[in-house]
């Protein structure tokens, strides 16, 4: 009988070993979740101020572009070609910028003051005589305005 028991003791302190063990492991575990999940909260807390950054330099940017479009009369292609951008991305960028004699400002976010979004007037290109904007969104794809 004083066999048993002592066996018994015996599995029981290798049981609060191996137990003690575990904890020791999850509570490791732990504390390297904690620390991942932190450094995961800050990152997306620097990569929020870094989109709201190009946000304003985008703006800042479509200003500029906007600019040389409507007051240097120069067409999108030559804007593109002069600071080395895609046609698309003048037009992306000079999107939420009004044009000259525009209605309404528009914010860097793209919405014009007291309206649901950017203000783009249709118009046409200074130099080309093609649909300068962007298309419009009944499905007039190519349309050329009248003059």
């Amino acid at each position: 009988m004083a066999s048993k028991v002592s066996s018994r003791q015996q599995a029981l302190a290798k049981a609060r070993e191996r137990r003690s063990a575990l904890d020791q492991d999850r509570a490791a575990r732990d504390r390297r979740v904690e620390e991942a999940t932190a450094q995961v909260l800050l990152q997306l807390e620097e990569r929020v101020a870094a989109e709201q950054a190009v946000q304003v330099a985008n703006a800042q940017i479509g200003a500029v572009l906007r600019r040389l479009l409507d007051d240097e009369g120069i067409a999108a292609q030559g804007v593109g070609a002069l600071v080395d951008l895609t046609v698309g991305e003048v037009r992306r960028l000079t999107r939420a910028v009004p044009a000259a004699g525009g209605e309404g400002q528009v914010h860097a976010t793209g919405a014009a003051a007291g309206g649901t979004g950017p203000v783009v007037p249709w118009r046409r290109s200074v130099l080309g005589g093609r649909d300068a904007g962007p298309r419009r969104p009944h499905g007039g794809r190519g349309v050329t305005l009248p003059r």
